[in-house]
């Protein structure tokens, strides 16, 4: 792993941002039990995306009130926690400059499953390779994280859909022909976007499917969500 900001006797200042272990170990602290240690690796545990729960509201925020170190939300629900923790480990990563060998020291457990980092959380520029994955199913394949830029959000077409659109365009070779490739997160609730600005990074995670547009040439990388507490944003 790459080492910054230490001093001459190979150790961090004390509060210094690149203390990747002090950072790992915050991370824990805000994770609400979903973030444990194994040894030196640092392990998030997944939900079933299919029976998450909306959360209460945020109390009024409090003078001195504890705060999370790495914000990903500014909705007033708070985040499902393990959505949460995958938004600040992604963070985190990328104030390491996404250095492999910080990412192998997560990884995410689903339904007794271990899964590396690279297999469970996916940038969306990673579009066409996690397509063609979605499009040939495998049998008890797990939930997948994914997570970009927003370019656009707004309502799309009729039917009361609300819809996130990610700045990552590019091409699906399918069976039908090349197809422009897309990644949307859709929503009925229309307070799921309320928040979110273009630029934003966002993360989403559940049952992401691939939709293949019938009379145009079109294919989505999507998925549904219930509200923002489904929706981690930032920036960074």
């Amino acid at each position: 792993m790459a080492h910054y900001a230490v001093t001459k006797h190979g150790e961090h200042d004390p509060g210094c941002r690149y203390d990747f272990k002090n950072r790992a170990e915050r991370l824990i602290q805000d994770s609400r039990g979903t973030v444990i240690r194994d040894g030196d690796i640092y392990e998030l545990r997944l939900p079933d995306p299919d029976k998450i729960e909306p959360p209460d509201r945020l109390p009024p925020s409090r003078a001195g009130h504890p705060q999370a170190r790495l914000q990903v939300s500014n909705s007033d629900r708070t985040l499902t926690p393990a959505l949460g923790s995958a938004a600040r480990i992604v963070r985190l990563l990328r104030e390491f400059d996404d250095d492999p060998d910080a990412a192998r020291r997560f990884r995410a457990r689903y339904a007794a499953r271990k899964i590396t980092w690279a297999q469970f959380c996916r940038s969306t520029a990673d579009a066409a390779l996690i397509a063609s994955q979605l499009d040939a199913p495998v049998a008890n394949q797990h939930p997948l994280a994914l997570h970009g830029t927003v370019s656009t959000v707004g309502p799309a077409g009729g039917g009361g859909t609300h819809q996130l659109r990610d700045d990552h365009e590019g091409y699906l070779d399918h069976t039908d022909g090349p197809r422009r490739l897309r990644v949307v997160v859709r929503s009925k609730n229309a307070d799921t976007f309320n928040q979110v600005k273009p630029g934003d990074s966002w993360l989403g995670y559940g049952r992401w499917r691939l939709w293949i547009a019938a009379r145009a040439p079109i294919a989505e990388i999507q998925i549904w969500i219930d509200g923002p507490w489904s929706l981690a944003t930032w920036r960074d």
